[in-house]
């Protein structure tokens, strides 16, 4: 069964435009990633500071494949302080 994650991100001031562009490249790999359906950005209309993700990935397993990429890990490190606050939510489609 599919899963379906929900990322939400505070970003730090000032890292504003860092972390999106990382995050871009971040996605572009992703997308390519086996098991990946869906991995689509979202910037908040109004506060610059709030980010949004929308994956869909085939199974768990692979999803957490996909925690453990080499391009996740650069990501991580080059905007390292970059995220106030991150919530990783884990859901089904009914």
């Amino acid at each position: 069964m599919p899963l379906t994650i929900l990322a939400l991100i505070n970003v730090t001031p000032g890292c504003e435009a860092k972390l999106i562009a990382s995050l871009t490249t971040l996605a572009e790999a992703s997308r390519k990633e086996e098991g990946c359906i869906q991995y689509d950005m979202h910037l908040d209309n109004e506060d610059p500071s709030f980010i949004m993700f929308y994956e869909t990935w085939a199974t768990k397993a692979l999803w957490l494949e996909h925690m453990k990429s080499e391009h996740l890990k650069v990501h991580n490190a080059a905007t390292e302080g970059c995220i106030a606050k991150l919530a990783l939510h884990e859901m089904t489609k009914q």
